[in-house]
């Protein structure tokens, strides 16, 4: 499982962002939003093709999400299919964060590694 997480970003309307990973190594399974966003949020993911997920969590109307400490925005859950690491990336150029009035937020977007534990 991969947490998304916000650091001391502030009141966010939604987030949306493309993740990219070798499908030969790993395979998805599914997204969760985290308590963080209401009940009436929207919550989407998809794998258009193998390897690559949008994901779009985000509050509708005028409610927002407060992100001002350390805040997980949700999680990525994943299949191994090899004992490699693999590496998981964040699209910057097609992903983004708005604050509460929906104007977009500048963020680093910053990927990590998956491994799999040893038995």
């Amino acid at each position: 499982m991969l947490d998304v997480v916000a650091r001391k970003v502030g009141e966010i309307q939604g987030v949306a962002f493309r993740l990219y990973w070798a499908p030969e190594h790993l395979a998805f399974v599914e997204a969760h939003a985290s308590d963080v966003w209401s009940k009436d949020s929207v919550r989407l993911a998809k794998e258009g093709v193998p390897g690559e997920l949008v994901v779009v969590w985000a509050e509708k109307g005028n409610a927002h999400a407060n992100v001002a400490e350390e805040t997980v925005l949700g999680s990525i859950d994943f299949g191994p299919r090899t004992k490699e690491a693999v590496p998981v990336s964040f699209r910057s150029e097609r992903s983004t964060i708005r604050d509460a009035k929906g104007t977009p937020i500048v963020v680093a977007w910053r990927g990590t590694q998956i491994v799999v534990p040893a038995n």
